[in-house]
């Protein structure tokens, strides 16, 4: 029998759903997976978020297809519900949090689950203590229950005997202490509390193995762990080098807040490997399809994640080998979002048939690690944005910008560059993209290059027709036989007469021209 993957999410912590069901398809490509919409005591997930979900064949369910007689569908509710009647036809149900994501298969839990029936999850904590309020559960109190199982990640085998304990533990949900229902008799935190109860209850805990809880659920460790990533795999150096198994962020700093971001750089180095993982199981993985705004399925208060993405693209690219493949696919709504969450102003449009998807296609017809550069980079805004898209080239970046403007305190009747503001879109924004400076004009800074030392020249400075007639006689000479000299604004007249009459035969395509050269 196929095994079931069971989560519960809703509409904030989608971002760690979606990090959480992609790491399981890198790991278990045809995973059955299941995602619970908790939509009566939290938001239930969006149109578009369960349409992303289902297109990589992940099954989704509205808390509504658990609604029984005296159920109460809140998050820690629908997790025993959802294994209650998502493993009916199930041997194993493996229940997974949206704040998880898995650093390998779990292929090797699976086999031991069938093979003994034992109950498997990370060990939390020295074990239970149990007063007289759990005497509801049917064992003598008090009592110390010495086996205290995480759910965080919980492998289930669906034995006679297991299916029995899941139906008590869903019973008992109904009833618990935490809930908002008025009879309120079993105590315990969250489901995994009332879950070890029942077990405890069922048969004093015999049927569980605990996991290393620095490996499987870092309940308590997970921002004093070190992880670090070793010949393909993360390691935990606070557990004697060994593999990770999954990463668990726990608390109230989930990966997606902001709050989780400012501790990365604050202090908590340690998981930098762990939170770029996790970013790149979030946007690069199996059901990520970025053919619609990010925004659609990110809430805004999470929006921080896509710049996120760009701070940590180098230990990204290092974690994942399909990095290059995934990037290229990632799409101008993404890069669109990227740019414009990060306050980065950008004078050429980017969308599908304009000028700068066409600036963007012809610089990915380079090899891996050309030298592109701009001249005339006003805010900064496209050599960012043509950074940001190229992230898999390894490609360097020269932006050209007297911050002089044509002379007349304009640049082509419009208000000079703000420089502060440039700094802001090229370096505040996006620190680790490889952009380097030059704060000349364009006719001296031709003098710094070497003949044929670039493989591509953008030129869109001054655009009037001396000044474009110069800037591509003092470029043209840079750019490597094979590259390419290009420009923007060709449906200005100023500049079509200055091409035509220096490059008969150019090309264009939207609003630039170039050449081969």
């Amino acid at each position: 029998m196929t095994p079931l993957f069971v989560t519960v999410s809703d509409r904030r912590c989608f971002p760690g759903t979606l990090a959480a069901v992609n790491s399981l398809l890198a790991y278990h490509p045809h995973a059955d997976l299941a995602v619970v919409s908790s939509g009566r005591f939290n938001e239930p997930l969006t149109d578009p978020q369960v349409k992303m979900l289902r297109s990589a064949g992940i099954s989704v369910h509205p808390h509504g297809d658990f609604d029984r007689p005296g159920r109460v569908p809140g998050a820690w509710q629908l997790k025993a519900y959802a294994v209650e009647d998502l493993g009916k036809e199930r041997d194993i149900v493996i229940l997974f949090d949206a704040d998880l994501f898995f650093c390998g298969g779990a292929g090797d839990i699976i086999e031991q689950c069938r093979r003994d029936g034992k109950f498997r999850g990370g060990k939390d904590g020295d074990g239970s203590l149990y007063d007289a309020s759990y005497a509801p559960y049917g064992f003598s109190t008090p009592a110390h229950n010495p086996v205290y199982m995480s759910t965080s990640c919980c492998f289930i085998p669906m034995t006679p005997e297991n299916r029995r304990i899941v139906s008590r533990w869903s019973a008992c949900t109904d009833h618990a202490m935490y809930g908002p229902q008025a009879e309120k008799r079993f105590p315990g935190h969250g489901d995994q509390g009332l879950l070890n109860a029942v077990i405890y209850a069922a048969n004093r805990a015999q049927n569980i193995e605990l996991l290393p809880n620095r490996l499987w659920s870092q309940h308590w460790t997970y921002e004093t762990d070190v992880i670090e990533w070793d010949e393909g795999y993360l390691v935990n150096r606070s557990a004697g080098g060994a593999r990770q198994r999954t990463v668990h962020c726990g608390g109230t700093a989930k990966f997606w807040t902001p709050e989780h971001a400012a501790r990365r750089r604050c202090g908590g180095q340690s998981q930098r490997w762990a939170y770029a993982a996790f970013l790149g199981h979030l946007f690069l993985g199996a059901a990520s399809k970025w053919d619609i705004d990010p925004l659609m399925v990110i809430a805004n208060e999470s929006a921080h994640l896509l710049g996120e993405f760009a701070h940590y693209y180098q230990l990204i690219r290092a974690l994942r080998p399909d990095f290059g493949r995934r990037w290229a696919d990632i799409g101008h709504h993404w890069i669109n979002r990227c740019i414009a969450s990060a306050g980065v102003h950008r004078a050429m449009s980017f969308a599908e048939s304009t000028s700068m998807e066409q600036y963007i296609r012809l610089a990915r017809t380079l090899p891996p690690g050309s030298t592109i550069a701009e001249v005339g980079s006003l805010l900064g805004g496209s050599i960012a944005t043509l950074a940001l898209a190229l992230l898999d080239r390894g490609n360097r970046f020269v932006s050209i910008e007297s911050f002089m403007g044509n002379g007349d305190s304009t640049v082509d009747g419009y208000a000079l560059p703000s420089l502060d503001q440039y700094v802001a879109n090229t370096k505040t924004a996006f620190p680790f993209l490889n952009i380097n400076t030059i704060q000349l004009p364009s006719h001296v800074a031709a003098s710094d290059f070497s003949d044929q030392s670039l493989d591509m020249v953008f030129v869109d400075g001054d655009h009037s027709t001396e000044s474009v007639r110069r800037d591509i006689a003092v470029w043209k000479p840079k750019v490597r036989a094979g590259g390419i000299l290009a420009g923007d604004d060709i449906s200005w007249k100023s500049v079509r007469t200055a091409v035509a009459g220096a490059l008969p035969g150019f090309e264009q395509g939207q609003d630039v021209w170039w050449v081969r050269v």
